[in-house]
């Protein structure tokens, strides 16, 4: 074989092994070890190739020189950007320290609190939980990280999924799995849930037309409340009110019931102990009976529909003067509970409901439609349309005349889904949160290999890029200052 030949044979394994390492990586989504091999290689293999191809020319040591200067450029982005998380912050605070309470408390736990948190090696969701993170291992948290594409092993005995993203906090006997990617307020709340009780249950009522707690498919149904739940430790589970009053219960919810209640339906209801919270979420003319158990309660609900007295549904383009939209007025959201929600509400169709307990919003209406065409439409005005039920109680009884806030539909519009888990919080007996501070923005976070891309279309790409359209031009031009080329 000619020493021709072998130099281009070399180029071409440079090549094979910079296609490798490009496939890998991108497949992985991280730089292993192999990678760095093929790196290498391919580096070395084209660096050499550039150093002995092509015939001597005044101008070939210059050019083998950067050539050689750019792999060596590349290897150490690539092993740089390995070695080192790229995080770029671009927020405009930093995240809240943990109260004094709660640092005291993580600082007395025996055995302490520890996390195992199973993400892709230099992920993005990896880096963002590691933010997250950063504050709670300063007060004491232990964190174990565990690659489930690097370790199967271990993230099966731990009983981790490898398709996800996921958490596991420990503490003695006691455990709390959580899946996908966490915001800050739902990582704060399950370590709340890890450091002061158990997990809150909510027994979701079934048997009246309710949509299922796990229809995540329909647009009315309300799975993707449910899992809003359970990212903050809540349990969800199915009971028959005709079995009797739910037992091991935080919260009752009668959520959209379509059908009527019957009696022992009633019963079971007005029989729930007063240490049991309870959320009802019904609609404008459904679930006939359950007027009377709200008797009991201390709500009162109207039959009617409740009509926007002012043009912003005209201003959304609905045309539909059913449709309110409640903004951030203490006239309108007349509860800590409700007052401390950013942006507007809005409900398609709602019922007038009022409590012993108060109202949680009103609104202005410009009248009441009744459900029965036969009936005569009522003026409106101030008319709440959510309502707490007898104060004496120890946990509420909560009263929120539409349902379709939190469906699957209507829980990513606006603060509804805030709403949904702070009022199931109000009826666990918890106390309302508050005004809330404003949010910093999302920190921009690049894993290592969309690090070591945009470093090498940095110092390398664009830079080449220009220098090359520069050669180019310049040995266009030479080539037509040559006698014979003018044209």
């Amino acid at each position: 074989m000619t020493h021709g030949r072998l130099v281009a044979l070399m180029g071409l394994f440079g090549l094979a092994f910079a296609l490798a390492f490009a496939v890998r990586t991108g497949l992985r989504g991280f730089v292993d070890p192999r990678s760095q091999a093929f790196a290498l290689a391919g580096a070395l293999c084209l660096a050499g190739w550039a150093w002995l191809d092509g015939a001597p020319s005044p101008h070939r040591p210059r050019l083998r020189g950067r050539l050689l200067l750019g792999a060596v450029a590349a290897l150490a982005v690539i092993e740089g950007t390995h070695r080192a998380d790229l995080v770029v912050d671009a927020s405009l605070r930093a995240a809240e320290p943990l109260p004094d309470a709660v640092t005291h408390t993580l600082g007395t736990l025996d055995p302490p609190l520890e996390i195992v948190a199973a993400f892709r090696h230099g992920s993005t969701a990896q880096q963002r939980m590691r933010r997250q993170l950063a504050r709670w291992t300063q007060a004491g948290a232990t964190v174990r990280w565990i690659d489930p594409l690097r370790s199967p092993q271990e993230a099966a005995r731990l009983g981790l999924q490898r398709e996800h993203g996921e958490l596991v906090l420990r503490q003695g006997t006691r455990s709390l799995h959580l899946v996908g990617t966490l915001d800050d307020d739902a990582l704060d709340a399950a370590m709340d849930r890890m450091l002061t009780s158990r997990p809150r249950t909510l027994c979701w009522a079934t048997d009246h037309g309710e949509p299922g707690p796990d229809d995540l498919r329909s647009p009315e149904g309300f799975g993707r409340a449910v899992l809003a739940l359970e990212r903050l430790a809540w349990a969800v589970r199915p009971v028959r009110l005709s079995e009797g009053p739910p037992k091991d219960c935080d919260v009752v919810g009668v959520i959209a019931p379509t059908a009527p209640l019957g009696e022992v339906d009633r019963a079971a209801l007005t029989a729930i102990p007063d240490g049991v919270g309870v959320l009802v979420l019904v609609d404008p003319g459904e679930a006939p009976g359950l007027e009377d158990a709200a008797e009991a309660w201390g709500i009162t609900m109207g039959d009617g529909v409740v009509l926007a007295g002012d043009d912003a549904s005209i201003r959304l383009g609905a045309q539909d003067p059913a449709l309110l939209v409640l903004g951030p007025s203490p006239a309108i959201r007349t509860h800590p509970a409700t007052a401390a929600l950013g942006g507007r509400l809005v409900f398609a169709m709602a019922r007038p409901v009022d409590g012993d307990g108060g109202a949680l919003l009103t609104v202005d209406a410009g009248g009441i439609a009744p459900t029965d065409p036969s009936d005569v439409p009522r003026p409106g005005g101030p008319t709440p349309i959510a309502a707490l039920g007898d104060p004496a109680r120890p946990r509420p009884v909560i009263v929120v005349g539409d349902a379709g806030f939190a469906t699957n539909r209507g829980i990513g519009v606006g603060p509804h889904r805030d709403l949904w888990l702070d009022l199931l919080a109000l009826a666990a007996g918890e106390p309302a949160r508050g005004p809330r501070p404003a949010r910093a923005t999302a920190g921009l976070v690049l894993n290592r290999q969309d690090g070591t891309w945009l470093a090498l279309l940095a110092w390398v790409g664009v830079p080449g890029a220009v220098v090359g359209m520069g050669a180019a031009t310049l040995a266009r031009h030479r080539r037509r200052s040559r006698p014979g080329d003018a044209r």
